[in-house]
């Protein structure tokens, strides 16, 4: 929650925040553990926020997840069931591969979710 993370320039990956539950149906049957997160008033200069998994044959559970009042380039999410509420960020470009169960309310002027403390309008 509320960090600026600079320029990150050549990193060879699009996220500065991912979280990422594998690539193969082993490794996402080890137990779904990017569930309940909350990414909060963060800065990315030039990156954008990852949910999911890459490319299993099964779906990640990614439940409870929450993305709010971020400001990046973009927000994917990708092989990823489970209610997930993405909302009130300022990106350039939203997308979802192999989801279910999300919500992208838009990208600007909503009201922070019920209980959330500290919300600061991006």
């Amino acid at each position: 929650m509320k960090n600026i993370v600079e320029a990150l320039g050549a990193t060879g990956h699009w996220a500065a925040i991912s979280l990422y539950d594998g690539y193969n149906d082993a490794q996402i049957n080890l137990g779904y553990l990017s569930r309940h997160n909350k990414i909060v008033n963060n800065r990315i200069a030039d990156k954008g926020i990852a949910v999911g998994a890459w490319a299993p044959s099964i779906l990640t559970d990614n439940t409870g997840t929450q993305i709010h009042a971020n400001r990046a380039t973009q927000i994917g999410v990708t092989y990823s069931k489970g209610k997930k509420i993405i909302s009130g960020n300022k990106v350039n470009n939203y997308w979802a591969i192999e989801a279910r169960d999300y919500k992208f309310p838009g990208k600007s002027n909503h009201q922070a979710p019920p209980g959330w403390t500290g919300y600061q309008q991006p």
